[in-house]
């Protein structure tokens, strides 16, 4: 939020300035800087002068706030905007007082998301030539990412700071449990980030070399996946988020859109994309209409085939409620074998608790949600299309949902599930989940 104070000769408080208004900035100071480059800080607030009115002024100096929070360099900043000490009284001075991030800082702590618990440690070099880049390293042990070591380099565009180049090295081992393996991996990556009008736009290439263990008991038809694969892959990824909480939103939308071609190198040929798109609506005080769709494809592009590692799951309390983690679809036994295809969709209603215990303090960390939601998953070679696409496995229920410490959401279900297939396994009645994206 953009600060305004009055200047001490001024005969009236900012505050009460007509939005539409004239306006024009004279100058912009920035007090705080101490590594960083002032080039890196004043190319982020060129745009301030091409202001016209009261209300532009207010908008884009909140903007250019959240860009510099963004650059993941400071520990805090604030913006202030004064009447200037001028002969024109449409003239304004924009003040960022701005707090930088040590050269070295580490951190220690818990993180739960995506059905999974894990302790992490990292370290992490701030700011490195004054330029905004930054060093990170970390080790995280969890539940279902059992180890992971992750090392990255990030550096920004000097003109643009939401631009920004990363190259990152990793080495994990991930529990795959409803398909009987656990994957190790080590890759590499570098990625691009693009800022554009509509969204933010990636594109990247990751290297890996993946190694299935396969548990005990798994059928035959993960066993005959056991060993290393090589995929080498180049993504872009479109997201635009207008939401206004990625926890729980009153409103806005958001658009994500993946795409990648693997066989650039390594053993793994095929093109695999998916969309997601969620609307939400405050239709009366706190009560919140939200809908949203899922789908995807994969193509293998040799006669090779479609490892189990890149093929898409679909059920489970982030995902079509009712159903048991990875419960749609083909499976061997209990192993689930995933598919090339699938779509998924939700209906809810939000409401706040009945009743409105602790409102305004402990009761807004909960919600109540009616849910609806429906899918299918499936492979080219037997797919009928139109039951595919009319006759979805659904289910449909009611919960309790709350956000546990800003960073996930938890829920808990009462779900009815509706027209399985042989083969599914259904997981109906109450159901846990928590993660961090829910269908």
């Amino acid at each position: 939020m953009v600060n305004t104070r009055k200047d001490m000769d001024a005969e009236e408080d900012i505050n009460d300035y007509d939005p539409d208004i004239p306006a024009a900035v004279k100058n912009v100071f920035v007090d705080g800087l101490a590594r960083s480059k002032d080039s890196l800080v004043t190319n982020q607030l060129e745009r301030l002068f091409k202001i016209k009115t009261f209300s532009e002024l207010i908008s884009e100096s909140n903007l250019c706030k959240l860009k510099l929070e963004r650059m993941g360099i400071f520990k805090a900043v604030d913006v202030f905007v004064d009447i200037a000490n001028s002969t024109n009284p449409d003239d304004f001075d924009v003040c960022f007082y701005v707090r930088e991030l040590p050269r070295i800082s580490a951190n220690a702590g818990t993180n739960v998301g995506h059905m999974e618990g894990n302790v992490s440690i990292g370290a992490k070099l701030n700011n490195i030539r004054g330029l905004g880049e930054t060093l990170k390293s970390q080790i995280s042990y969890g539940t279902k990412v059992s180890s992971a070591y992750d090392f990255s380099f990030v550096k920004p565009s000097i003109f643009n700071t939401d631009q920004k180049f990363s190259i990152h090295g990793l080495k994990s081992t991930t529990d795959m449990s409803p398909s009987f393996f656990r994957e190790n991996t080590h890759g590499l990556g570098v990625e691009y980030g693009i800022p554009g009008p509509f969204g933010m736009h990636s594109l990247a290439w990751d290297f890996n070399w993946r190694e299935n263990l396969i548990l005990p008991n798994a059928p035959f038809e993960i066993r005959e996946q056991n060993g290393h694969s090589l995929k080498s892959a180049i993504r872009h990824t479109f997201q635009s988020d207008g939401r206004d909480d990625w926890i729980f939103p009153s409103k806005g939308h958001l658009f994500r859109h993946n795409i990648e071609y693997s066989g650039v190198g390594g053993n793994v040929n095929a093109v695999k994309t998916d969309v997601e798109v969620q609307f939400n609506k405050e239709i009366l005080n706190d009560i919140v209409f939200a809908g949203s769709i899922q789908a995807g494809g994969l193509h293998q592009l040799s006669d090779q085939q479609i490892l189990i590692n890149d093929r898409f799951f679909l059920g489970g309390p982030l995902s079509v409620r009712g159903y048991a983690m990875r419960g749609i679809g083909q499976h061997a036994e209990q192993a689930s074998l995933g598919g090339e295809l699938f779509w998924a969709s939700a209906l809810h209603v939000y409401t706040p608790l009945p009743f409105r215990p602790g409102k305004g303090g402990f009761g807004e960390l909960f919600r109540m949600h009616f849910f609806l939601n429906g899918g299918n998953l499936g492979n080219v070679k037997d797919l009928d299309l139109k039951d595919f696409i009319s006759n979805p496995r659904f289910s449909y229920g009611l919960g309790i949902m709350m956000i546990m410490g800003g960073l996930a959401r938890l829920e808990l279900n009462y779900c009815i599930p509706k027209n399985a297939r042989p083969g599914d396994i259904i997981n109906g009645g109450f159901q846990i989940g928590v993660g961090l994206n829910f269908l």
